[in-house]
């Protein structure tokens, strides 16, 4: 028993010595400014696309009367950006959404507030400007902004959301997110 203790111990203590050296190893948090022409925004606020329509939330400050859009990252020249483990949630508490990405693989997304969930019934091949959307939940939506963009899925997911009187969808997968109005 005197053993098991002892054993433990150790392993605590190099577990502690370990996660002490990690996080002594990351480098420093640093603002990276990101180009005005790269900003995306949902429902009002900036967003960057990292890839695959997976958008991360920007800050921003005034600098000489213009808007400065950044984020925070850490990067090593040796070798390019490093990640660091993001914060586990509370017991009990749900992860947040992000756009399809496990809330644990990608630690800088911020949550998004989706007003309706839903998928789209069968295929779904983009929009040219005035599509209908028929939604598994029954609902059908249609497309009143004018956007344009082809792709081909089955049975995407959907997340509807109000944006100034309007609302906004966006289809899991996409870049852009258009508007649209109910029709049933």
């Amino acid at each position: 028993m005197r053993a098991g203790v002892v054993s433990s111990r150790i392993f605590l203590t190099l577990l502690a010595v370990a996660v002490t050296a990690t996080a002594a190893a990351l480098p420093p948090r640093e603002q990276e400014q990101v180009s005005p022409s790269e900003v995306i925004f949902i429902a009002g606020k900036p967003y960057i696309d990292l890839g695959d329509g997976v958008p991360e939330r920007l800050q921003t400050r005034r600098e000489s009367g213009q808007t400065i859009y950044y984020r925070w990252v850490r990067y090593d020249p040796a070798t390019g950006y490093v990640t660091e483990p993001p914060p586990r949630p509370k017991a009990g508490q749900a992860l947040p959404f992000t756009w399809g990405v496990p809330a644990d693989a990608r630690p800088y997304v911020e949550a998004f507030d989706a007003v309706i969930e839903t998928r789209i019934a069968g295929d779904f091949e983009g929009w040219e400007g005035d599509t209908v959307f028929r939604m598994e939940n029954g609902q059908v939506w249609l497309q009143t902004d004018g956007k344009s963009e082809r792709t081909r899925m089955r049975s995407p997911r959907v997340y509807l959301f109000r944006d100034y009187g309007h609302y906004e969808m966006r289809v899991e997968g996409m870049r852009d997110s258009i508007r649209v109005r109910r029709q049933s």
